[in-house]
């Protein structure tokens, strides 16, 4: 069966709290439309694996640990909103990284190509785009046209944070939800903290 694991930047509970607040909001105007995300479950996906074998998880720790011992932490913000595949029919609702988005993207990189070269994981064919899914449309009525409503939160600031370490994570899905474990927490090597 394997283990379901992902890749992730975890986030701070202050911007978990900003986005929570978000979809307050929006929850009051579109209810159950939307599945919305837990706020503890809310991260920046790098890369989702699947079904990984359970004497496989320690290597592929390993690998990621060795994509990204050579890159320094750095500072991450969040401050757009968007929906994929697009605002006029929503299947995903999220807010995007601003702030450190191309190292978020060279982060992505080493570690889809270290896990592709090292052991055979073939990368999503969609170009990456940081994000923190915040909502999935569910299956209770035709999502709206959100267009309107994510223009007028496009520039918002959900919040930066100073990313340190790039988690591996276990997803066990349960009928009220998944349940996110921490597998290993891999450090990125000291950054200059000076803003």
């Amino acid at each position: 069966m394997g283990v379901r694991t992902f890749i992730c930047l975890s986030l701070e509970d202050q911007i978990r709290e900003a986005l929570k607040q978000w979809q307050i909001q929006l929850r009051a105007e579109y209810g159950d439309v939307f599945r919305w995300v837990a706020p503890d479950h809310m991260h920046v996906t790098l890369s989702f694996l699947g079904n990984v074998e359970v004497e496989q998880v320690s290597a592929v720790s390993d690998s990621v640990r060795r994509a990204v011992t050579d890159l320094s932490s750095f500072r991450m913000g969040l401050s757009s909103a968007g929906a994929f595949p697009h605002p006029g029919r929503p299947r995903v609702l999220w807010a995007g990284v601003g702030a450190g988005r191309a190292i978020v993207e060279r982060l992505q990189g080493a570690v889809t190509t270290s896990l592709q070269e090292e052991h055979g994981f073939e990368p999503d064919r969609r170009k990456f785009h940081p994000h923190v899914t915040v909502a999935r449309a569910s299956r209770r009525g035709r999502p709206p046209d959100m267009e309107k409503a994510l223009a007028e939160t496009c520039s918002r600031e959900w919040g930066a944070q100073w990313v340190e370490r790039v988690d591996v994570m276990k997803s066990e899905l349960r009928p009220g939800g998944p349940i996110y474990t921490v597998m290993a927490s891999l450090p990125l090597a000291p950054g200059r903290k000076n803003c």
